[in-house]
C-alpha cells in the first residue's frame, strides 16, 4: 500500500453471511469480493483474512478451511485450498499471519502462513514454490505442522484468537482466549521433516509472556516491524510491551482503574472524515534510538 499508489489502497473485510470485501481504502467504496469456493462447493462464510506476499495473495479461513485468492482476479474461485478438516486436531480457523515478504528466517523463513483454530492448535504451512512470499497462492501443506496443546494446557489451549509471524519470518506470536500468557515460538524447531502433515503436540514455546486475556473476549497482539517488539493487550484494560528477544516486561500502560477500559474507539463509518478529538486515552513511548 503505498499513496502514490492510489490503485494499491485498498483493506479486506470479512463479516458473516458474506464473501471476503476488498474496500478503497481512500473513499470505502466497494472493490472486489471473494467468494471461497472448493471443487464448485461453497465454502462457510470466513472468519479471519489475512494478505501474502506483499499483497500479491489474499487468504481467508473458516469453518472449514482457507483458501487462497488471486486479489486481481476476484471473479474466478481460489487458487488454493486447505482442508482444515483433514488435518486434526486443527479446528474451526479463527486468525491467520503470514510471514512479511522481507522475511529472512533461515530455512526459508519467508512465506509461512500460520492459521489458528478456536481449539487452540496452530497450523505452519511453509512457503508454497513460487519464489519469496509464498508466490501467490502461499499455501503449501508438503511439510506443514500442527501444534496442538497437551491435554488442554498451554498459553493456546483456550482458543487462538491472534498470531502474529515476526520479521525474521520464524518467530510466531500468539495469544488465546481463556489464557494467563502469550506463546513465543521458533518454527525452525518445530519441523519434524518429511513430505507429509507432522503433528508436535504439547511442543514447548521459547518462552510465555505474562498476559492474562481472562474470559472468552478475544485477546489481540502485535508485533513491531523491526521484530523487536510485541505489544499485547489484557483482560484488564491494560497494555504490554514485550521485548520479543528476551521475553521481558519493557512497559505497562493504560491499566484501567475498577475495570473499565480505557481504550475507548470512536465509532467511524467507512468514509468518515476523522474525528478531531477521539475518546480514549494515548500514550507516547520514547523507545530507544532506531526503533
Amino acid at each position: 500500500m503505498a499513496s502514490a499508489h492510489p490503485a494499491s489502497c485498498v483493506f479486506a473485510v470479512v463479516a458473516g453471511g458474506s464473501p471476503v470485501r476488498l474496500h478503497d481504502a481512500t473513499t470505502g467504496g466497494l472493490r472486489a469480493t471473494y467468494t471461497p469456493r472448493h471443487r464448485g462447493e461453497f465454502l462457510d462464510p470466513p472468519y479471519a483474512v489475512a494478505w501474502t506476499g506483499g499483497g500479491r495473495g489474499l487468504l481467508a479461513g473458516g469453518a472449514r478451511g482457507v483458501a487462497a485468492f488471486d486479489p486481481t482476479r476476484p471473479a474466478e474461485p481460489p487458487l488454493a485450498h486447505v482442508d482444515v478438516r483433514a488435518l486434526p486436531p486443527l479446528g474451526v480457523v479463527s486468525c491467520l499471519a503470514a510471514s512479511p515478504p522481507a522475511g529472512v528466517g533461515a530455512g526459508g523463513g519467508a512465506g509461512v502462513v500460520v492459521v489458528g483454530s478456536f481449539n487452540g492448535a496452530l497450523l505452519l504451512l511453509p512457503p508454497a514454490r513460487g519464489g519469496a512470499g509464498g508466490g501467490t497462492a502461499g499455501l503449501c501443506t508438503r511439510g506443514a505442522t500442527v501444534l496442538a496443546p497437551r491435554g488442554g494446557t498451554g498459553p493456546t489451549a483456550g482458543g487462538v484468537t491472534c498470531v502474529r509471524v515476526a520479521a525474521d519470518g520464524v518467530t510466531v506470536v500468539a495469544g488465546a482466549r481463556r489464557s494467563a500468557a502469550v506463546g513465543v515460538w521458533d518454527i525452525r524447531a518445530l519441523r519434524c521433516g518429511g513430505g507429509g502433515v507432522s503433528t508436535a503436540t504439547g511442543a514447548d514455546p521459547l518462552f510465555e509472556l505474562p498476559v492474562d486475556s481472562g474470559g472468552p473476549q478475544r485477546l489481540h497482539l502485535d508485533v513491531s516491524a523491526c521484530g523487536r517488539w510485541v505489544v499485547a493487550g489484557d483482560a484488564a484494560g491494560g497494555v504490554t510491551l514485550f521485548s520479543l528477544s528476551t521475553g521481558a516486561t519493557v512497559t505497562r500502560m493504560c491499566e484501567s482503574p475498577a475495570g473499565q477500559d480505557p481504550l475507548r474507539g470512536s465509532p467511524r463509518r467507512v468514509g468518515a472524515p476523522p474525528s478531531p478529538s477521539p475518546p480514549g486515552t494515548r500514550v507516547h513511548l520514547a523507545l530507544a534510538a532506531g526503533v
